[in-house]
């Protein structure tokens, strides 16, 4: 078990690389709207009323546009949290340590690695979640099958 300010810096840190990763991905998807829309402008005017590469390329920058939009709100999510408040449940902002695994309760980035340990970073819409909601260290819950044990709530 870890103690207090540790458990505080450990939070701190895995919440600023969260916030990394996740600029990194809006940044990947600015480059990614650029990129298409200077294909498309490079490929002049339309031939004719239904340009069929202009469609899809168009099709596609509105989807990279959305998964910006989704980006910006789960780093605003992010930025919100406050890596110094310790939980004594599984809830919103929490770190959970099973035996199995570490998860922090956060935004759906998967898994993340911080200074060699893994973490699976999910959000409370997951079914995961569901099951270990509300329970406290040395708590058990049981998710498709398998019996957990929780090690450390923070």
């Amino acid at each position: 078990m870890l103690a207090d300010t540790k458990k505080r810096e450990l939070k701190r840190q895995l919440l600023a690389h969260c916030l990394r990763l996740q600029e990194e991905n809006a940044d990947n998807l600015r480059a990614m709207i650029l990129d298409v829309t200077e294909s498309v402008d490079n490929q002049g005017q339309p031939v004719d009323g239904f340009d069929a590469y202009r469609s899809v390329q168009m099709d596609r920058r509105d989807l990279f546009a959305q998964q910006l939009d989704k980006a910006i709100m789960d780093m605003q999510v992010l930025q919100r949290m406050d890596g110094s408040l310790l939980c004594r449940e599984v809830r919103f902002g929490a770190v959970v340590r099973t035996r199995e695994q570490n998860i922090f309760v956060a935004i759906g980035l998967g898994r993340v690695n911080l200074d060699g340990d893994c973490y699976f970073v999910i959000s409370t819409q997951v079914p995961f979640y569901h099951a270990m909601a509300g329970k406290r260290e040395g708590d058990a819950f049981e998710f498709r099958g398998r019996e957990h044990t929780i090690l450390e709530v923070f």
